[in-house]
């Protein structure tokens, strides 16, 4: 039988939680921005959109984070990390099953593009309120699909009904 308390969850609780805080940190970001191009007059809002554009970013690059630990670690009890790796594979390929799947894919361009915001609102100059809510949305729309078709999955644990008709699946 499967020990429950061997099966690393934790890193898809934090993956998971950290897609909604970009989610709701996105929604921060464009509500900044636009106020900022409402009163350009005040720094308050600009600064505000940039605090929580960092935030953004730093809950999917943790979110990308969660799922290459559990890609690594051999965490086979999630569906992503089922599917997409397996114990011979050398580590340059582990890592690139990180984002073999969709969902990992999807994950890797939330990560790239928000390595990139850091970019454009540092060198939008004074069109840094114009751009960054339109780029900011595509993190969103990204952090949504994440939290709709989550990698963070786990396969289902068979029933004690199934057990007991194929009692080769008994872990010795």
């Amino acid at each position: 039988m499967i020990d429950h308390a061997a099966i690393a969850t934790w890193p898809a609780w934090v993956g998971k939680i950290a897609l909604f805080v970009g989610l709701l940190a996105c929604a921060g970001t464009m509500v900044a921005y636009v106020l900022s191009l409402v009163r350009p007059d005040q720094r308050r809002p600009l600064w505000m959109g940039r605090f929580f554009y960092a935030l953004t970013a730093l809950s999917v690059l943790t979110t990308f984070g969660c799922l290459a630990w559990l890609v690594f670690n051999y965490h086979f009890e999630y569906q992503y990390v089922w599917e997409h790796t397996g114990r011979g594979m050398s580590p340059w390929y582990r890592f690139a099953a990180t984002w073999a799947g969709q969902e990992g894919s999807f994950l890797l361009w939330a990560a790239w593009t928000s390595v990139l915001g850091f970019l454009v609102f540092a060198k939008a100059g004074k069109y840094e309120a114009k751009v960054m809510p339109f780029f900011v949305s595509v993190l969103g729309f990204l952090c949504g699909i994440l939290l709709r078709q989550s990698p963070f999955n786990m396969i289902p644990l068979p029933s004690v009904a199934d057990l007991a008709a194929h009692p080769e699946w008994h872990y010795p």
